[in-house]
């Protein structure tokens, strides 16, 4: 239901808190504080967070990769405008459906 709505819409119901956290996240990203996050940066937040993961194995190295590659192609399928970076305004509005998402069901 939420891929239906309009990015827009989404955004509108995200809260100051999760906008917050997102801005973190994408700061986190944009390793030259440009406003943008390219290719490379991503590549290396991810490779970062991911080779944080404990694994004692003699794969942990092409793991921590194939994951890093995955999520940096992912992020960057949120440059919609195709200018080889991904701003905080087309990031935000690729996460929202998936912010939302994790959001905890209310108890009734």
């Amino acid at each position: 239901k939420l891929a239906m709505r309009d990015q827009r819409e989404l955004v509108d119901m995200l809260t100051e808190k999760e906008v917050r956290v997102a801005k973190l996240a994408f700061s986190h990203m944009d390793v030259n504080k440009d406003g943008k996050v390219t290719e490379l940066e991503a590549k290396k937040a991810f490779s970062d967070y991911f080779g944080q993961v404990n694994m004692n194995d003699r794969r942990r190295c092409s793991v921590i990769e194939s994951y890093a590659r995955h999520a940096t192609a992912r992020a960057m399928a949120l440059d919609i405008k195709d200018t080889g970076a991904v701003t905080w305004p087309e990031f935000l509005n690729g996460q929202a459906k998936f912010i939302i998402g994790v959001r905890p069901n209310p108890t009734q």
